[in-house]
Protein backbone atom coordinates (compact mmCIF):
# COMPACT_ATOMS: atom_id res chain seq x y z
CA UNK A 1 0.00 0.00 0.00
CA UNK A 2 1.34 3.63 -0.75
CA UNK A 3 0.49 6.99 0.59
CA UNK A 4 0.98 9.91 -0.78
CA UNK A 5 1.05 13.34 1.33
CA UNK A 6 0.88 16.87 0.36
CA UNK A 7 4.20 17.90 0.44
CA UNK A 8 5.10 15.38 -2.21
CA UNK A 9 6.29 12.64 0.12
CA UNK A 10 5.55 9.18 -0.73
CA UNK A 11 5.61 6.24 1.76
CA UNK A 12 5.04 2.65 1.27
CA UNK A 13 3.57 -0.12 4.00
CA UNK A 14 2.86 -3.74 4.12
CA UNK A 15 -1.05 -4.37 3.74
CA UNK A 16 -1.33 -7.39 6.46
CA UNK A 17 0.63 -5.36 9.10
CA UNK A 18 0.50 -1.96 8.18
CA UNK A 19 4.11 -1.69 9.27
CA UNK A 20 6.39 0.87 7.03
CA UNK A 21 8.71 -0.67 4.53
CA UNK A 22 11.78 2.03 3.79
CA UNK A 23 12.31 5.32 4.06
CA UNK A 24 9.72 7.79 2.48
CA UNK A 25 10.23 8.72 -1.34
CA UNK A 26 10.35 12.35 -1.94
CA UNK A 27 9.18 12.86 -5.47
CA UNK A 28 8.29 16.75 -5.72
CA UNK A 29 7.18 19.85 -3.19
CA UNK A 30 3.47 19.79 -4.59
CA UNK A 31 1.04 17.61 -3.65
CA UNK A 32 0.62 13.83 -4.61
CA UNK A 33 -2.57 13.77 -6.20
CA UNK A 34 -2.64 9.99 -8.07
CA UNK A 35 -0.77 6.84 -7.12
CA UNK A 36 -0.28 4.28 -9.64
CA UNK A 37 1.48 0.89 -9.31
CA UNK A 38 2.66 -1.35 -12.21
CA UNK A 39 0.66 -4.55 -12.34
CA UNK A 40 4.13 -6.26 -11.31
CA UNK A 41 4.63 -4.39 -8.57
CA UNK A 42 8.29 -3.10 -9.38
CA UNK A 43 7.33 0.76 -10.07
CA UNK A 44 4.82 3.08 -8.56
CA UNK A 45 4.19 6.46 -10.45
CA UNK A 46 2.91 9.45 -8.87
CA UNK A 47 1.40 12.41 -10.25
CA UNK A 48 1.10 15.94 -8.88
CA UNK A 49 -1.12 18.56 -10.81
CA UNK A 50 0.48 21.28 -9.12
CA UNK A 51 3.65 20.94 -10.99
CA UNK A 52 4.30 23.12 -13.69
CA UNK A 53 7.18 21.36 -15.42
CA UNK A 54 7.30 17.70 -14.25
CA UNK A 55 4.17 15.92 -12.48
CA UNK A 56 5.12 12.63 -12.62
CA UNK A 57 7.79 10.64 -11.64
CA UNK A 58 8.37 7.40 -11.57
CA UNK A 59 9.45 5.12 -8.16
CA UNK A 60 11.32 1.92 -8.34
CA UNK A 61 9.69 0.20 -5.05
CA UNK A 62 12.60 -1.80 -4.36
CA UNK A 63 15.54 0.81 -4.54
CA UNK A 64 13.33 3.72 -3.77
CA UNK A 65 15.14 5.46 -6.99
CA UNK A 66 13.39 8.39 -7.90
CA UNK A 67 13.42 9.28 -11.61
CA UNK A 68 11.95 11.35 -14.05
CA UNK A 69 9.32 10.83 -17.28
CA UNK A 70 10.89 11.57 -20.75
CA UNK A 71 9.18 13.46 -22.01
CA UNK A 72 8.07 15.33 -19.24
CA UNK A 73 4.23 15.78 -18.03
CA UNK A 74 3.16 19.28 -16.46
CA UNK A 75 0.43 19.22 -14.41
CA UNK A 76 -0.07 15.40 -14.32
CA UNK A 77 -3.29 14.10 -13.39
CA UNK A 78 -3.51 10.87 -14.10
CA UNK A 79 -1.26 7.71 -14.74
CA UNK A 80 -2.46 4.03 -15.99
CA UNK A 81 -0.53 0.96 -16.80
CA UNK A 82 -1.92 -1.51 -19.37
CA UNK A 83 -2.91 -4.94 -18.09
CA UNK A 84 0.41 -6.57 -19.39
CA UNK A 85 2.44 -3.99 -18.18
CA UNK A 86 4.24 -3.04 -20.84
CA UNK A 87 2.77 0.70 -21.42
CA UNK A 88 2.08 3.64 -19.13
CA UNK A 89 -0.19 6.41 -20.24
CA UNK A 90 0.00 9.72 -18.19
CA UNK A 91 -2.43 12.69 -18.64
CA UNK A 92 -1.99 16.47 -17.93
CA UNK A 93 -4.72 18.50 -16.38
CA UNK A 94 -4.45 20.92 -19.08
CA UNK A 95 -4.91 18.67 -21.84
CA UNK A 96 -2.79 15.96 -23.59
CA UNK A 97 -0.29 13.43 -21.85
CA UNK A 98 2.45 10.97 -22.98
CA UNK A 99 2.79 7.05 -23.45
CA UNK A 100 5.36 5.25 -22.18
CA UNK A 101 7.51 1.97 -22.99
CA UNK A 102 8.13 -0.45 -19.72
CA UNK A 103 10.36 -2.99 -20.44
CA UNK A 104 11.69 -5.20 -17.08
CA UNK A 105 10.46 -2.91 -14.58
CA UNK A 106 11.99 0.15 -16.65
CA UNK A 107 10.00 3.24 -18.39
CA UNK A 108 11.83 3.82 -21.28
CA UNK A 109 11.41 6.87 -23.46
CA UNK A 110 8.03 7.39 -24.25
CA UNK A 111 6.23 9.99 -26.71
CA UNK A 112 3.19 12.60 -26.81
CA UNK A 113 0.20 10.83 -26.42
CA UNK A 114 -1.98 11.59 -29.86
CA UNK A 115 -5.67 11.29 -30.32
CA UNK A 116 -7.89 12.72 -32.44
CA UNK A 117 -10.30 15.15 -31.14
CA UNK A 118 -10.34 17.06 -27.81
CA UNK A 119 -7.07 17.05 -26.02
CA UNK A 120 -7.87 14.14 -23.30
CA UNK A 121 -7.79 14.86 -19.38
CA UNK A 122 -7.53 11.33 -17.94
CA UNK A 123 -7.04 8.25 -19.12
CA UNK A 124 -7.39 4.29 -18.01
CA UNK A 125 -7.11 0.90 -19.33
CA UNK A 126 -9.25 -1.80 -19.33
CA UNK A 127 -8.80 -4.66 -16.73
CA UNK A 128 -7.99 -7.06 -19.75
CA UNK A 129 -5.78 -4.48 -21.21
CA UNK A 130 -7.65 -4.33 -24.57
CA UNK A 131 -9.34 -0.75 -24.25
CA UNK A 132 -7.91 2.35 -23.24
CA UNK A 133 -10.83 5.04 -21.91
CA UNK A 134 -10.00 8.77 -22.65
CA UNK A 135 -11.54 11.58 -20.58
CA UNK A 136 -11.96 14.58 -22.92
CA UNK A 137 -11.82 18.51 -22.07
CA UNK A 138 -15.12 18.92 -23.64
CA UNK A 139 -16.33 16.01 -21.75
CA UNK A 140 -17.27 13.30 -23.31
CA UNK A 141 -15.23 9.70 -22.81
CA UNK A 142 -13.68 7.61 -25.77
CA UNK A 143 -12.94 4.31 -26.09
CA UNK A 144 -9.43 3.36 -27.97
CA UNK A 145 -7.93 -0.21 -29.12
CA UNK A 146 -5.64 -0.09 -26.66
CA UNK A 147 -2.21 -1.61 -29.14
CA UNK A 148 -3.90 0.81 -32.32
CA UNK A 149 -4.96 3.76 -30.44
CA UNK A 150 -8.11 3.39 -33.25
CA UNK A 151 -11.40 4.71 -31.72
CA UNK A 152 -13.64 1.56 -30.76
CA UNK A 153 -17.44 2.46 -31.14
CA UNK A 154 -18.85 6.18 -30.42
CA UNK A 155 -18.08 8.65 -28.16
CA UNK A 156 -20.55 9.62 -25.01
CA UNK A 157 -21.24 12.60 -23.72
CA UNK A 158 -20.92 12.59 -20.09
CA UNK A 159 -20.71 16.27 -18.84
CA UNK A 160 -20.73 19.87 -19.44
CA UNK A 161 -17.07 19.96 -17.98
CA UNK A 162 -13.80 18.56 -18.53
CA UNK A 163 -13.20 14.98 -16.72
CA UNK A 164 -10.80 14.34 -14.16
CA UNK A 165 -10.59 10.72 -13.35
CA UNK A 166 -12.01 7.05 -15.02
CA UNK A 167 -11.97 4.03 -12.89
CA UNK A 168 -13.14 0.66 -14.67
CA UNK A 169 -15.39 -1.92 -12.84
CA UNK A 170 -13.26 -5.80 -12.74
CA UNK A 171 -15.22 -7.10 -15.22
CA UNK A 172 -14.84 -3.66 -17.45
CA UNK A 173 -18.92 -3.63 -17.96
CA UNK A 174 -19.19 0.24 -16.38
CA UNK A 175 -17.26 2.83 -16.05
CA UNK A 176 -17.29 5.69 -13.07
CA UNK A 177 -16.01 9.28 -14.16
CA UNK A 178 -15.91 12.42 -12.33
CA UNK A 179 -15.85 16.17 -14.21
CA UNK A 180 -14.26 18.94 -13.04
CA UNK A 181 -17.40 19.71 -10.83
CA UNK A 182 -16.41 16.45 -9.07
CA UNK A 183 -19.43 14.88 -9.74
CA UNK A 184 -19.66 10.82 -10.65
CA UNK A 185 -21.06 9.62 -13.70
CA UNK A 186 -21.57 5.94 -14.58
CA UNK A 187 -20.73 4.64 -17.90
CA UNK A 188 -22.19 1.55 -19.49
CA UNK A 189 -19.07 0.40 -21.82
CA UNK A 190 -21.05 -1.84 -24.15
CA UNK A 191 -24.10 0.55 -24.43
CA UNK A 192 -21.89 3.50 -24.88
CA UNK A 193 -24.25 5.20 -22.86
CA UNK A 194 -24.60 7.29 -19.57
CA UNK A 195 -26.50 5.75 -17.03
CA UNK A 196 -28.79 8.19 -15.59
CA UNK A 197 -28.08 11.65 -13.09
CA UNK A 198 -24.71 12.55 -12.01
CA UNK A 199 -24.72 10.57 -8.17
CA UNK A 200 -25.25 12.80 -5.48
CA UNK A 201 -23.21 12.52 -2.38
CA UNK A 202 -20.06 14.22 -4.65
CA UNK A 203 -18.58 17.58 -4.38
CA UNK A 204 -15.28 16.46 -3.07
CA UNK A 205 -12.58 15.00 -5.40
CA UNK A 206 -12.12 11.77 -4.75
CA UNK A 207 -11.68 8.63 -7.03
CA UNK A 208 -14.98 6.21 -7.09
CA UNK A 209 -14.97 2.62 -7.06
CA UNK A 210 -16.71 -0.71 -7.70
CA UNK A 211 -16.88 -3.52 -5.09
CA UNK A 212 -15.03 -7.20 -6.42
CA UNK A 213 -18.23 -8.17 -7.94
CA UNK A 214 -19.16 -5.12 -9.23
CA UNK A 215 -22.80 -5.24 -7.53
CA UNK A 216 -21.94 -1.87 -5.89
CA UNK A 217 -20.32 1.19 -6.30
CA UNK A 218 -18.42 3.71 -3.71
CA UNK A 219 -18.62 7.39 -4.30
CA UNK A 220 -16.61 9.58 -1.81
CA UNK A 221 -18.56 12.60 -0.60
CA UNK A 222 -19.13 15.99 1.66
CA UNK A 223 -20.45 13.68 4.20
CA UNK A 224 -18.95 10.41 3.65
CA UNK A 225 -18.67 7.75 1.55
CA UNK A 226 -21.81 6.67 -0.46
CA UNK A 227 -22.45 2.93 -1.11
CA UNK A 228 -24.69 2.27 -4.43
CA UNK A 229 -26.73 -0.71 -5.27
CA UNK A 230 -25.69 -1.63 -8.63
CA UNK A 231 -27.57 -4.93 -8.54
CA UNK A 232 -30.38 -4.16 -11.23
CA UNK A 233 -32.14 -7.47 -10.63
CA UNK A 234 -32.87 -6.12 -6.89
CA UNK A 235 -34.11 -2.79 -8.04
CA UNK A 236 -37.82 -3.76 -8.81
CA UNK A 237 -38.32 -4.91 -5.48
CA UNK A 238 -36.86 -1.71 -3.63
CA UNK A 239 -39.14 0.74 -6.24
CA UNK A 240 -42.28 -1.23 -5.40
CA UNK A 241 -41.43 -0.29 -1.56
CA UNK A 242 -40.61 3.52 -2.71
CA UNK A 243 -44.06 3.18 -4.60
CA UNK A 244 -46.69 1.31 -2.71
CA UNK A 245 -47.91 -0.31 -5.40
CA UNK A 246 -47.40 -2.30 -8.93
CA UNK A 247 -45.21 -0.71 -11.30
CA UNK A 248 -46.80 0.38 -14.27
CA UNK A 249 -45.35 -0.45 -18.09
CA UNK A 250 -44.59 2.66 -18.31
CA UNK A 251 -42.45 3.07 -15.48
CA UNK A 252 -40.69 -0.42 -16.33
CA UNK A 253 -39.66 0.66 -19.79
CA UNK A 254 -38.32 3.71 -19.08
CA UNK A 255 -36.10 2.22 -15.72
CA UNK A 256 -36.17 -1.54 -15.95
CA UNK A 257 -36.19 -2.87 -19.47
CA UNK A 258 -32.80 -3.65 -18.99
CA UNK A 259 -33.56 -7.16 -16.89
CA UNK A 260 -36.15 -7.81 -19.37
CA UNK A 261 -40.04 -7.42 -20.53
CA UNK A 262 -42.72 -6.40 -18.11
CA UNK A 263 -43.93 -8.22 -15.49
CA UNK A 264 -45.37 -8.47 -11.79
CA UNK A 265 -42.36 -7.74 -9.50
CA UNK A 266 -44.28 -6.39 -6.55
CA UNK A 267 -45.20 -9.11 -3.35
CA UNK A 268 -49.02 -9.55 -3.13
CA UNK A 269 -49.79 -8.16 0.27
CA UNK A 270 -51.65 -11.18 2.23
CA UNK A 271 -55.23 -11.40 2.39
CA UNK A 272 -56.95 -10.37 5.91
CA UNK A 273 -57.92 -13.68 7.81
Amino acid sequence: MAIGDRFGNVQMFETGSHHETGRPVKTDTNAVVELSFSPDGRSLVATSNASTVNGAHVIDVASRRVRSLDPAIPHALAATFRADGEELIVTTAVGGGGRYPVSGGEVGRGAILTVAGAPPETAAFSPDGKLLAIGRIDGTVSFLDAKTSKQVGSSVPVSSGLLASIVWSNDGDLIVVQDVMAQNHLVDVGQRARMGDPFPGSGLFGLGGFAPDGQAMVVPGRSGTTIWNLDVATWPAKACTLAGRELTQVEWSKYFSATGAYRASCATQPADP
